[in-house]
C-alpha cells in the first residue's frame, strides 16, 4: 500500500457511531478496503487533535475505549496502518463527555409546612387542620362547640377540627397522621364519659380546655419528626367527640 492512496481511501473512513456508557465510550468506523492494511489504532486526549499514545485495536471496526473518567471530556480519532507501518492521517474527531450509568442520589422532598400529613380517618369524613388555636375557635367541622379557656401553653397551637357526629366510633385506629416535626400530641377527651383503653399510652396532664362549657381533659404523647399517630374511636355516643391538638417541641 502506498501512502498517498492510502491516503485517499481513507477519507472515507468515519465514525460511523459512538456512545458513551461510564468510563468508556464505543467507536464504530467504516473499514478501510486496501489489501495491505494491518491494523487500526484509536487516539484520544482531552483537547482536539492532542492526543496521547494511540491504542492498536488490530483490524476491528469497532472498539470501546474504557479506563476513562467519568464527568470529564475526551476528543478521539481513528487511523489506519498498513503491513510496512505506514499510518494514514487521522479521521475526523468526535468528542465525548463520559456519563455515569450509577442512578442519581435520592433526593430528600423539600420539608412541609405543615405540622401533619396524610391525615386519614376511617369514616370518610374531612377533618380540618387549623394552625392556630384561640379561644373561641370552634372544635368540629359539623358543629358550633367552641373552645374556651385556652391555656397559654396551647396559644396558637394546631389542632385538627374534628366531626362531632364521630363521637360513636369504636374503631382503633380510628384517626392517623403524620407528624412532621417533633411534637406533642394533645387530645382533648370529655371527662364525663370512660377513657378508652388506647389513651392508656398518653399521659394524662393537670391541663384541660372546655369545649362550650364542658372540661375536656388533655392528654399527652411526645412524638419524633416522621412518626405515625393512631388515635382510636371516642365511642361515646352521649358525650363529645374527643380534638386534637399539636405542640412543635
Amino acid at each position: 500500500m502506498k501512502v498517498k492512496h492510502f491516503l485517499i481511501i481513507l477519507a472515507a473512513l468515519c465514525l460511523m457511531q459512538n456512545y458513551a456508557i461510564a468510563g468508556s465510550v464505543q467507536l464504530t468506523w467504516q473499514a478501510n478496503s486496501e489489501p495491505d492494511l494491518n491494523e487500526y489504532r484509536v487516539y484520544y486526549g482531552s483537547s482536539s487533535r492532542a492526543y496521547g499514545t494511540p491504542v492498536p485495536v488490530g483490524n476491528v471496526t469497532s472498539y470501546t475505549l474504557s479506563g476513562l473518567q467519568e464527568g470529564s471530556t475526551y476528543y478521539l480519532a481513528v487511523t489506519a496502518v498498513d503491513t510496512s507501518d505506514n499510518e494514514s492521517g487521522y479521521s475526523n474527531e468526535v468528542v465525548k463527555q463520559i456519563v455515569s450509568n450509577e442512578p442519581p442520589p435520592p433526593v430528600d422532598p423539600p420539608p412541609s409546612d405543615e405540622i401533619i400529613s396524610n391525615v386519614t380517618v376511617s369514616s370518610g369524613n374531612s377533618y380540618e387542620l387549623i394552625k392556630s388555636l384561640k379561644s373561641g375557635e370552634s372544635c368540629y367541622v359539623d358543629k358550633t362547640y367552641k373552645y374556651r379557656n385556652i391555656p397559654d401553653t396551647f396559644s396558637n397551637a394546631t389542632f385538627i377540627k374534628t366531626f362531632y357526629d364521630d363521637r360513636k366510633s369504636e374503631a382503633n385506629p380510628y384517626i392517623s397522621f403524620d407528624v412532621n416535626d417533633d411534637a406533642t400530641v394533645y387530645v382533648a377527651y370529655d371527662t364525663r364519659v370512660r377513657i378508652p383503653s388506647w389513651l392508656n399510652n398518653f399521659t394524662k396532664t393537670d391541663e384541660s380546655v372546655n369545649v362550650s362549657s364542658t372540661p375536656h381533659i388533655l392528654f399527652a404523647k411526645d412524638f419524633a419528626s416522621g412518626s405515625s399517630v393512631n388515635l382510636g374511636g371516642a365511642d361515646a355516643s352521649w358525650a363529645h367527640m374527643y380534638t386534637i391538638i399539636i405542640v412543635v417541641r
